[in-house]
């Protein structure tokens, strides 16, 4: 099991790497630098192209294992999501290249803000996965039937968490608290979910003055604009579901 959580942490990585390339490739599309985005969405597809080689080879192993089906599913869940981050982070990128388009000063600002919550949401999410497996070991020291439950076909959900229930070999409701207070993965997992609220509020700031006519009077820039703007947010909804689908994992 733990080399499939390895597997996850280098793909989330790989994908962290796509969106950091994309950021410094935003950050240059917002000071006019637009003769440096060609090389720069070069290598944000080539890291585009290696997560999607690293997510096939995680699927291809998955299917030849005896593990249970509904954790192929889980872990297959997880990685499709986290690809899919990369995948927006490509788009993003080839459409900066279609057109020289820049937003004026007074909303500049917002959008480099907006950059700057994908990337962090982004980077919230690849922590909490690194973190997946320090819960595991923890889990696995304070509940016995941890692992054997793992390996079955209840994935271990040892404790549920929204329910406030505990199960599966913890010895009071004290105990299971005081497991989930020890791990920050669940934090981290939040913090991805207030850095979307964020984006969110800023997405639609951006694109209601693009439809005004604030930003640009060409129709076609305006367009192009809230077409980044869009797959920027898309971007950091992936982030979010993908940090769903591990809060369910974990």
């Amino acid at each position: 099991m733990e080399n499939y959580i390895d597997l996850l942490i280098e793909h989330a990585r790989l994908v962290r790497d796509c969106t950091e390339v994309l950021k410094e490739e935003l950050e240059n599309f917002s000071m006019g630098k637009f003769d440096q985005l060609p090389g720069m969405t070069a290598e944000v597809c080539m890291l585009e192209h290696d997560s999607d080689v690293l997510k096939r080879s995680i699927w291809d192993r998955l299917h030849k294992t005896k593990a249970a089906a509904n954790l192929q599913f889980q872990i297959l869940d997880i990685v499709y999501e986290q690809d899919m981050i990369a995948d927006y982070a490509e788009e993003v990128a080839l459409l900066l290249e279609m057109r020289n388009s820049a937003f004026p000063d007074e909303y500049n600002t917002t959008f480099l803000k907006l950059v700057n919550a994908m990337m962090e949401s982004v980077e919230l999410y690849k922590s909490a996965v690194e973190h997946v497996k320090t819960r595991k070991s923890k889990i696995c020291r304070d509940c016995p039937d941890f692992e054997r439950m793992y390996e079955g076909s209840n994935v271990g959900r040892c404790l549920k968490l929204d329910t406030g229930e505990y199960s599966g070999g913890f010895r009071s409701e004290s105990s299971a608290c005081e497991v989930v207070k020890s791990m920050s993965v669940f934090d981290l997992i939040d913090r991805v979910n207030d850095k979307e609220e964020e984006a969110d509020e800023l997405d639609r700031r951006l694109r209601k003055a693009c439809f005004q006519g604030k930003v640009t009077s060409d129709p076609f820039e305006a367009m192009h604009l809230i077409r980044v703007i869009e797959n920027i947010d898309m971007l950091i909804n992936s982030a979010e579901d993908a940090a769903h689908r591990l809060r369910s994992f974990v």
